[in-house]
């Protein structure tokens, strides 16, 4: 039997109206197995942070008994800030100077006045070299025997202000 071409197009649209139906109910299903699928992941998901709360909450409770408390952990600071006070005074009491104790002030005055010494010995050296320099050119040996004695004595000077200095030294090492 052969069909009009009305008649096939009519049964045509008529299978078509009946795929999209199934289409429509099949991609439903689809959609709610998605939603339901997703909702369990996410009461799975929520099982497993509730579980790793409690297992944490657990430990930090452990952990806490342990310490002994807010009391005993602020106790424990003020033994440790204690303990680094005694510390730092047996430090402070090591760094101080064992014997007699010199005053850096007196130090300080004791050298200025060497110097001024060394300074004013220098100058008369050169006032006595002066005085004794030839007026008319025949008594250079004066002044050069003068001016030997001077020079020994500042030399003399020089390595007593050398010596006091590397004691100087010595005691603030």
């Amino acid at each position: 039997m052969i069909q009009s071409p009305s008649a096939a197009a009519l049964q045509w649209l008529k299978n078509k109206k009946q795929l999209q139906a199934q289409d429509d109910t099949l991609t439903g299903q689809m959609n709610n197995l998605f939603g339901v699928t997703s909702s369990l992941e996410a009461a799975v998901t929520n099982i497993d942070v509730a579980r790793a709360n409690q297992q944490t909450s657990a430990t930090m409770k452990d952990i806490f008994k342990e310490i002994g408390g807010i009391e005993k952990v602020e106790d424990l600071v003020d033994d440790v800030r204690v303990t680094m006070e005694k510390v730092n005074d047996v430090g402070n009491v090591l760094s101080q100077p064992i014997g007699d104790v010199v005053d850096d002030d007196e130090l300080e005055d004791e050298l200025r006045m060497m110097e001024e010494a060394n300074l004013e010995a220098q100058l008369s050296g050169m006032k006595s070299a002066t005085s004794k320099l030839p007026t008319t050119g025949t008594t250079t040996t004066t002044t050069t025997t003068g001016s030997i004695a001077t020079k020994k004595k500042q030399q003399e000077e020089e390595s007593e202000f050398d010596d006091l200095e590397a004691e100087l030294n010595a005691l603030s090492a």
